[in-house]
């Protein structure tokens, strides 16, 4: 399958340098953010639960991270600092 693979993506630019096991754990992510349970992702990529929360502890503290951010600059904008 990965020679399969590695025969398309040359024919997609935007596809340059990808692997398959890089794109399986994009979808992890992305399946996560759009509020998937980890027993659902389980069930659409076949991947154990232990590595669907390894995936996803780096993209969950970043989005973390962003919210706590954009909520203090709420903060600071309602308060006129």
């Amino acid at each position: 399958m990965d020679g399969q693979f590695a025969a398309a993506r040359d024919q997609i630019l935007e596809l340059a340098g990808t692997t398959f096991h890089g794109l399986r754990g994009t979808r992890v992510v992305e399946l996560r953010q759009r509020g998937a349970t980890t027993m659902q992702i389980q069930d659409q990529v076949g991947m154990s639960l232990r590595m669907i929360e390894r995936y996803c502890r780096y993209a969950d503290k970043k989005a973390n991270g962003k919210a706590a951010v954009l909520s203090l600059a709420e903060r600071r904008k309602n308060s006129g600092l």
